[in-house]
């Protein structure tokens, strides 16, 4: 686990950071454009934030609904202790369909975001990949019919 200090955000940062958000393809070129922040500043002020941990990555998003026949869905997880938490979501992040795990308060104990091809592998999945975990009390499905 890396351990980053907290840091102060300013207006540049946020804005900064906004753009990034919308497009973490943008150039520093582009981001001065866009933010009216000399070049030199947003390139020192991107190299802060990675550094600091507030940028952790830069990802693709990617249109399921573009692809063939995806089904996307949320699982909502309980539990039989609050301490297996934490095994039980580092196992299902490592399963290729799993886009996502929380642990969250409320009457459920975990939110898994899935995407798998069609009904069946989401029932094969839940059958034997959730409920097949050690810990899993229940489980509800929520089909996600659109996503903005």
């Amino acid at each position: 686990m890396e351990i980053y200090s907290k840091m102060d955000l300013d207006k540049k940062d946020l804005t900064i950071l906004e753009h990034l958000k919308k497009n973490s393809k943008y150039t520093t070129q582009e981001l001065s454009k866009l933010t009216g922040i000399p070049i030199t500043t947003v390139h020192n002020r991107i190299k802060k934030l990675e550094t600091n941990g507030v940028i952790k990555n830069y990802s693709l998003s990617i249109n399921y609904n573009k692809l063939d026949k995806f089904i996307n869905s949320i699982l909502l997880i309980r539990v039989n202790s609050i301490g297996d938490q934490e095994e039980i979501c580092a196992r299902l992040t490592k399963l290729e369909q799993v886009h996502g795990a929380y642990i969250v308060t409320g009457d459920d104990d975990i939110i898994l975001h899935v995407r798998v091809q069609n009904v069946e592998d989401l029932h094969n999945f839940i059958m034997e990949e959730v409920r097949g975990i050690k810990g899993v009390q229940n489980t509800k499905t929520l089909i996600i019919l659109k996503e903005y």
